[in-house]
């Protein structure tokens, strides 16, 4: 039996407007964020297999790229992730917390 040496890397990923990344181009939605970090990891020549890893907003983001292209993506960690009309739910239970968001302008 051969064993081959396996290899792995790590990359690190700014949506557009965060960290060192360029304000974007365009509106940012969570459609738009997914598709601009499939056409990042193809511009970089970064090829599947993919374990993304993603915090809040990030793990709706790994879950679309998952989506978009399912036999690329072996796994994935999804840490305190974000997810679908969480703000419309939480609004639901904890009136309270939302309407402090709004008046800070972090829920819209």
């Amino acid at each position: 039996m051969s064993l081959r040496r396996m290899g792995s890397r790590v990359c690190a990923w700014d949506r557009s407007g965060f960290g060192l990344s360029d304000p974007p181009p365009h509106p940012q939605t969570v459609d738009q964020t997914a598709a601009d970090l499939a056409t990042a990891l193809e511009s970089a020549g970064i090829t599947g297999p993919y374990i993304p890893a993603g915090h809040s907003l990030g793990g709706c983001e790994s879950l679309l790229l998952a989506d978009r292209d399912f036999a690329a993506v072996v796994g994935m960690v999804l840490v305190d992730t974000s997810y679908n009309d969480q703000f419309k739910r939480l609004e639901h239970r904890v009136p309270a917390i939302i309407a402090a968001g709004k008046q800070k302008h972090l829920v819209h």
